[in-house]
């Protein structure tokens, strides 16, 4: 199976194409990054379009939902998570309304709204963040984010994490370099992704990538 990926940033296409090769070794897949959320609605349609034109069998639409309202970032900030919820309901008739335009199939769409951003699934399991920050001299023992559902920026709380338990250039979160580390320091066992599927967009993305 060929599937297209469409992404805001470079993180997110390493962490999201190393997945998706983890969940489904077989898959072939072809990412394009748009930039911010803004950007990423309005150009999704032409690209989905020319992703299926290219031989994709579906293409997967990724997106962090924070911050939920770009017209007015102060105030997503101000907002509780239940609040801003429904602005991934109004994410999702944006983007259908650009792959309508560019006459895309839906049906050959999946759309994921990440709640809150990635730091949510890379924090989501911590041994992964621990095997990371530990040195040869040093083993990290960062606890689990108390309600990291709730937290509108878990890049702030990576950030936080970074620089309380890293050593040396450890102590810098650089989401481009350790967002990939860190995906690839989830264990590699029988219940390897099971932390990471207690969350529904993770769920998603992996109903995507595994069906064929």
């Amino acid at each position: 199976m060929k599937v297209g990926l469409i992404l805001e940033g470079l993180p997110d296409r390493k962490v999201m194409e190393y997945l998706a090769k983890r969940i489904n070794p077989e898959i072939k897949v072809v990412s394009r990054t748009l930039g911010k959320k803004p950007d990423l609605i309005a150009d999704c349609g032409e690209i989905a379009k020319l992703l299926l034109e290219l031989g994709c069998d579906r293409v997967i639409i990724v997106w962090d939902l924070f911050p939920a309202e770009w017209e007015n970032p102060v105030r997503t900030k101000q907002l509780s998570i239940k609040k801003t919820r429904p602005a991934c309901g109004q994410d999702r008739k944006r983007i259908k309304s650009e792959l309508e335009k560019a006459a895309v199939d839906l049906c050959r769409v999946c759309l994921v709204c990440i709640d809150a951003m990635l730091e949510t699934w890379l924090l989501t399991d911590i041994r992964a963040v621990n095997v990371v920050l530990s040195t040869k001299t040093r083993r990290a023992n960062v606890k689990p984010p108390p309600k990291l559902e709730r937290n509108q920026d878990p890049k702030t709380l990576m950030i936080n994490v970074f620089r309380r338990e890293g050593r040396g250039r450890k102590s810098v979160y650089s989401d481009v370099d350790d967002a990939i580390r860190i995906a690839k320091a989830i264990p590699k066992d029988s219940r390897d992704l099971n932390k990471l599927r207690k969350l529904d967009s993770f769920v998603q993305f992996e109903r995507c990538i595994a069906n064929d």
